[in-house]
């Protein structure tokens, strides 16, 4: 299982975080990586008014198991 990191993009709404996203994951996949096949899965959340530092992360940890589970290399948006 590969490393996990977090990207933090201020003031920036969930669609326009999917889009780069997308982008990102695009590159890294056509990327070549010594041979190796590279993929990236993401999973994003938005801020909600009531959350804290450990609920928007785990709606998006759950969000990434979501991509994973539904054949990685995906980006996924909870709510």
């Amino acid at each position: 299982m590969g490393r996990r990191r977090i990207f933090i993009l201020p003031s920036t709404k969930a669609k326009e975080a999917v889009k780069i996203c997308e982008k990102l994951k695009k590159i890294i996949q056509e990327h070549d990586f010594d041979g190796l096949n590279v993929t990236i899965s993401f999973g994003i959340s938005e801020l909600k008014e009531n959350d804290d530092n450990i609920s928007i992360v785990n709606r998006a940890d759950r969000a990434l198991y979501k991509a994973k589970e539904k054949g990685r290399n995906m980006v996924v948006y909870i709510k």
